[in-house]
């Protein structure tokens, strides 16, 4: 798979020919990457070509996957999407996790090696990309395609992709807890009309210390919009953080009842990823990543240690920290 550190890959083929992968690009916050091949080296096969569907995934929709589920070569298994909005996979603390983007469920019991395999309806086009499962139930999570669009387009016609951030961790919160919260009944009505496929509206679950938004913002805080422009699920959310990079946003929300006007700075994502690593006596040392700040609630600064060893393993240094 595709990650922000050194990758050497090899693509192996339906007819087990095999080429060379070369990394193009990885979101900073989502589970998707680009890799780049070669078509010249491909000598025996005609890639088949995968196409976006035209449209969205609806609940009840049939879909396939192909893939190597469990390590199994070619496998195709079918579900039922069961829901649209489902929070992002917790994988564990440490590890990697999605943030701020509902997936799609689905009844599908696939398993590991599938990762990536392209979610296909009952037209052969693609409507998601397979990201996760649960070792328990049958239940499978995948990526909707609206970022992974335009993050491809812009990678054909040569342009920079922008991602800006407030550091700010969201959670999808039904009414029912919004109006213990402090949501009036006059603002959920104005909401439900607004927004009647939505359940509830986005509130502040973390904030990175020492960031802009920890500045202003607070834990609790019902995002109601920005830049006066009503704001209820993560997609609107993200392309109005991208929009505005580097510059300074009204951000209106809801705290105990009363309503906030403030203005917080959107950095760059791509400023508080780290690019490089250095590796010495065995250790290994990056910049302090997002994903790692928010997992330990920390600001993001300073050196993390990804790998102890050699004198710094016998003074005790010890990993992930």
């Amino acid at each position: 798979m595709v990650t922000p550190g050194p990758v050497t890959a090899k693509a192996i083929l339906i007819n087990n020919e095999e080429i060379d992968l070369t990394p193009l690009y990885i979101d900073p916050v989502h589970d998707f990457g680009f890799y780049r091949y070669q078509p010249t080296q491909i000598k025996h096969l005609n890639p088949h070509e995968f196409k976006f569907s035209g449209s969205l995934p609806t609940v009840g929709q049939e879909i396939r996957i192909i893939g190597n589920d469990a390590g199994q070569k070619n496998s195709i298994l079918d579900g039922t999407i069961s829901r649209l909005d489902r929070d992002a996979p917790l994988y564990g603390k440490s590890s990697y996790n999605d943030f701020n983007v509902f997936y799609i469920q689905a009844t599908m019991a696939s398993s590991g090696a599938s990762s990536g395999s392209p979610v296909l309806d009952n037209r052969g086009e693609v409507v998601a990309l397979n990201a996760g499962s649960m070792a328990k139930s049958a239940n499978a999570f995948y990526l909707p395609l609206d970022k992974i669009k335009i993050a491809l387009k812009k990678l054909q016609n040569n342009q920079a992709i922008v991602r800006g951030t407030i550091q700010t961790t969201f959670k999808s919160t039904p009414y029912a807890e919004l109006k213990r919260l402090g949501l009036s009944d006059q603002l959920a009505r104005q909401y439900r009309t607004e927004y009647p496929e939505l359940k509830g509206l986005l509130v502040i679950r973390s904030i990175i210390p020492q960031s802009n938004a920890a500045k202003l913002l607070a834990v609790g805080d019902i995002l109601l919009a920005i830049n006066q422009q009503t704001i209820a699920e993560f997609s609107s959310l993200e392309s109005s953080l991208n929009e505005h990079l580097n510059q300074d946003i009204d951000v209106k929300v809801l705290r105990r009842g009363l309503e906030l006007a403030l203005s917080v700075k959107v950095s760059d994502l791509n400023d508080i990823s780290p690019t490089s690593l250095l590796k010495f006596d065995g250790g290994t040392f990056h910049n302090l990543s997002y994903q790692q700040a928010r997992h330990f609630n920390k600001p993001i600064k300073g050196v993390f240690v990804a790998n102890s060893a050699g004198s710094f393993r016998q003074a005790g240094v010890p990993h992930e920290v």
